[in-house]
């Protein structure tokens, strides 16, 4: 295997990750490990000092806010990040959703994605199932069109970022007959049978996939476009 060269510009923001990891991740870690408990408030002022040293959203384009960071350059300021505790790395190498740029329409990335970019809130991605685990193959939470709103039946667990996010991004299936996933659906939340244990979401997104297999028990909630 050819490991590739780290350009000059990609070596000196390697070695600034590493020198911020050391100097504020490392004693933070220290600290919680003491402790025994993790502040938030923590974490969040931890993940503030990194993106006024310009070390987030790296992967995301330019012209949505980000630095256009090759994947090579991340990979690179990654390994630093992730010499600290995982959760703490990724506080210091804070990425965007790239991916959902892809699925959105241009209003849709300016309301969803554009307040991640610029640090407003955070996105929880919500695919783990009790019976499939994180493979999406598995999945049984269902989507169904029901006039001009979407109805989410199904359970989710461990889901990413969960706590207090601005959008949840779920992976469910519908009853589409694309063999294909079709478009990101996104979608305002006003959950009326949306049980969970803490914070209110405001806002949802469907992945959609075909549905394979009977659809699960009626639960969760209903969102509206």
């Amino acid at each position: 295997m050819v490991v590739p060269e780290l350009p000059p510009e990609i070596r000196e923001l390697k070695e600034r990750v590493a020198r911020f990891v050391e100097s504020e991740a490392y004693p933070l870690e220290k600290q919680i490990a003491e402790r025994g408990s993790i502040d938030p408030a923590e974490v969040d002022a931890l993940r503030a000092k990194a993106r006024e040293a310009g070390f987030s959203m790296l992967n995301m384009p330019p012209e949505h806010g980000g630095q256009g960071l090759s994947m090579l350059g991340q990979v690179a300021v990654e390994e630093e990040a992730g010499k600290a505790t995982n959760g703490l790395g990724f506080a210091v190498v804070d990425r965007g959703p790239r991916e959902l740029l892809e699925q959105v329409t241009p209003e849709q990335a300016e309301r969803f994605v554009a307040p991640i970019v610029r640090g407003e809130w955070r996105e929880a991605w919500a695919l783990t199932e009790p019976g499939a685990g994180s493979d999406l193959s598995g999945l049984q939470t269902t989507a169904e069109r029901d006039g001009d709103e979407w109805v989410l039946n199904g359970e989710k667990w461990f889901v990413t970022s969960e706590g207090d996010p601005g959008v949840y991004v779920v992976a469910a299936v519908t009853r589409l007959a694309s063999p294909v996933c079709s478009p990101l659906i996104r979608l305002t939340a006003s959950f009326g049978g949306y049980a969970r244990r803490r914070s209110t979401c405001a806002f949802a997104s469907i992945i959609a996939f075909p549905l394979t297999g009977p659809p699960p028990r009626p639960s969760s909630g209903r969102c509206r476009r």
